[in-house]
């Protein structure tokens, strides 16, 4: 056995993987409006984390400043000028 798989199968906060297949099912069981939901809340608890860390690194802006540079990042994040995928941009989406 490889020194990592030990040490994951021996980690104390790893789940059981039965526990993890039913987590698993549950939320294959979700309907899509729920799931969707669940995203939605994804993005606002991101949105948050990513608004609070634009206030420890720019301590002296206002909300309105922070908000602004929040939806700089939102609508062009660095690295992601081609999307998601390194490479050149897609001409799909044109």
């Amino acid at each position: 056995m490889s020194g990592l798989l030990c040490l994951v199968r021996r980690c104390k906060f790893r789940r059981p993987l039965d526990q993890e297949a039913l987590e698993i099912g549950r939320m294959t069981a979700l309907s899509p409006a729920e799931k969707l939901r669940i995203a939605f809340d994804l993005h606002e608890t991101g949105r948050r984390m990513y608004l609070q860390t634009l206030r420890r690194k720019h301590r002296g802006l206002s909300e309105e400043q922070l908000e602004a540079k929040l939806l700089q990042w939102l609508l062009a994040p660095p690295g992601g000028e081609n999307g998601d995928f390194p490479g050149p941009r897609s001409g799909r989406f044109a």
